[in-house]
This record gives structure tokens, C-alpha cells and sequence, in this order.
């Protein structure tokens, strides 16, 4: 039995079938920080390019006549400190609504007669 099951099942009383469940081999450490994540696994670049992506969505935030996706995408962005990854599509889709609503806003045009 390796170190790290008997020191689990002999500090806490727990059985050692169930103390291989609570080790992980080959464990790797992940950031829970999206900016931290994207600069580590793909570069400066790659992160500035990102942040300018924010940049844009805040941008686009300005069309906004509610003035409630702004605050939600800052928000979002503040998150981000926290969230291990950035692929649930809750986040994309939320990201889309300003630019959406800005696309909505610069085609309307008032009917003529």
C-alpha cells in the first residue's frame, strides 16, 4: 500500500479501499483564474488578444438602453478570478448579448412612408 493511503487511513480511522479513492495520481494543479489559465497555456498574446475581447464587449455594452447587460459583464469579467475554465456556454452566450443588442441597434432604421 503506498505512503498516502496509510497516512489517510491511519490519521482519520478511514477504511484503505476507500483512502484510493481519495488520492489522485498524477495530479495536476489547475489555476482558478481564467487570465492566469489562458497566459500559462497559450501566452502573453493570447491573453491580450482576450482582454481586448472584453475591451470590444464592454464597448458594445454602451448601446445598451437598459443599461443591465453592463454591470452583469462586469460582473462576468470580475469572475473570471474564480471560474477553473471558460467553456460553459452560459458565459459565451452572455458574451454575445452585447453584441447582439449592438448589431439590433445599428440596423433598426425607422420606417419610411
Amino acid at each position: 500500500m503506498p505512503a498516502t493511503i496509510t497516512t489517510i487511513s491511519t490519521k482519520t480511522n478511514i477504511d484503505p479501499a476507500f483512502a484510493k479513492t481519495l488520492v489522485r495520481p498524477n495530479s495536476r494543479v489547475i489555476p482558478n483564474n481564467i487570465y492566469l489559465e489562458i497566459w500559462a497555456e497559450s501566452g502573453g498574446i493570447a491573453l491580450f488578444l482576450f482582454l481586448l475581447l472584453l475591451g470590444l464587449l464592454l464597448y458594445y455594452c454602451r448601446a445598451d438602453s437598459t443599461k443591465a447587460i453592463f454591470p452583469g459583464l462586469v460582473c462576468m469579467i470580475l469572475c473570471f478570478n474564480a471560474y477553473p475554465s471558460f467553456i460553459m456556454i452560459y458565459l459565451w452566450c452572455f458574451m454575445a448579448l452585447p453584441v447582439a443588442n449592438y448589431s439590433l441597434k445599428a440596423n433598426l432604421k425607422p420606417l419610411s412612408r
